[in-house]
């Protein structure tokens, strides 16, 4: 049967706050670590786990700013890299348009009438924009992951219980809080999780105007399902419900902002 959530039944399944969560354990969380300096002591002198020397001040921050460095997230939230056989959240199919001969992207469909999910396990591999910076560790294979950088006043607007926590990064224009969100493939097909990345992309594109986000759809120029945003802090789809599901953020520092 077709899974016609409505929006609030959508958020009693989701791990939205104050709403029953769908956990994992400690043990099985994703992990999310910013790539640090080799030490000059290590046994693993071309491990890809250390970060390429270019990409750091001599005192250890980002090269670049923080701003540009937020603005590359916001255009490409979802980590793993089209080649990843799980990149997709459907299995798509193309065809030729009868009217105008041009080339059109669909959903293919179950003898029901059902969008068929994509079942493949994922082989992690991510964009070189994260494979640069970050270190991932136990991404299961039936989720799906984004990733959101926040500044400190995001996180003092949206999250003001939590920023005690970071004190010392307080009002530091070039610190982003990165944070990854996961949520399981099989909610992805629901009318309530479509109107919610809806939400989440025109709120999220409103908040950061001067990227030029698009909005969802599978028509050209788009934003595919796979890279569309979602409701990462309140007000995006309700007014105090948002994803739970996500790391504690972990700072960032950069050359400048």
């Amino acid at each position: 049967m077709k899974k016609n959530f409505k929006l609030h039944f959508l958020f009693s399944l989701f791990p939205l706050a104050s709403l029953p969560v769908i956990s994992l354990s400690c043990n099985s969380k994703p992990i999310l670590e910013i790539k640090r300096k080799q030490p000059s002591n290590s046994k693993e002198p071309n491990s890809s786990k250390w970060i390429n020397p270019s990409l750091l001040t001599s005192d250890g921050k980002i090269k670049g700013s923080a701003s540009a460095f937020k603005n590359e997230i916001l255009k490409y939230p979802n980590i793993l890299d089209k080649s990843d056989p799980a990149y997709n959240v459907f299995e798509y199919e193309e065809s030729i348009d009868a009217k105008t001969k041009e080339k059109i992207k669909t959903i293919k469909k179950d003898k029901y009438g059902n969008n068929i999910l994509n079942e493949n396990k994922t082989k992690h591999i991510f964009k070189d924009f994260y494979n640069k910076y970050f270190n991932f560790a136990n991404l299961l294979n039936n989720y799906h992951f984004r990733m959101y950088a926040f500044t400190w006043d995001e996180m003092a607007k949206h999250f003001p219980y939590a920023i005690r926590s970071y004190s010392q990064y307080k009002g530091k224009k070039n610190v982003l809080f990165m944070t990854l969100y996961w949520v399981e493939r099989k909610y992805e097909d629901s009318i309530g999780w479509f109107d919610a990345l809806q939400k989440s992309q025109n709120k999220v594109s409103s908040d950061n105007s001067s990227v030029g986000l698009g909005t969802v759809g599978l028509e050209e120029g788009d934003i595919p399902y796979e890279e569309a945003h979602w409701p990462y802090y309140p007000g995006i789809v309700h007014e105090n419900k948002f994803l739970t599901s996500a790391i504690d953020p972990v700072p960032m520092e950069f050359e400048y902002d």
